[in-house]
């Protein structure tokens, strides 16, 4: 099993789209586990994590975005996320500074 992948499924959209879901597996964080707060839906080159039920972030084609921060453990959550996919993620200001999505 790859790290970062704990407790992969399978899982459908609304449109009967076959998605993978696993749970976000610590590996630059301090924390022992996110236990079950945040979660990789992948479909093909596209990867959503999903943080407390909030889609945060997404990378495809090899671009990262960030939709917002929310808290403490959501940032921890991104960072993580980012770094397993080789993507920069230092502090909250550099991460939305890169990846930010503007509205």
């Amino acid at each position: 099993m790859a790290y970062g992948i704990k407790n992969p499924k399978k899982v459908k959209d609304t449109e009967g789209n076959e998605w993978e879901e696993y749970e976000l597996d610590t590996k630059f964080d301090s924390r022992k586990s996110y236990y079950g707060k945040a979660h990789v839906i992948q479909r093909g080159d596209k990867k959503i994590l999903r943080s407390y039920d909030t889609d945060v972030a997404e990378i495809e084609n090899g671009k990262a975005k960030v939709f917002g921060l929310y808290s403490a453990t959501t940032t921890r959550h991104i960072k993580d996320f980012l770094q397993q996919n080789g993507f920069k993620a230092e502090s909250s200001k550099q991460i939305m500074a890169d990846y930010g999505v503007k509205e």
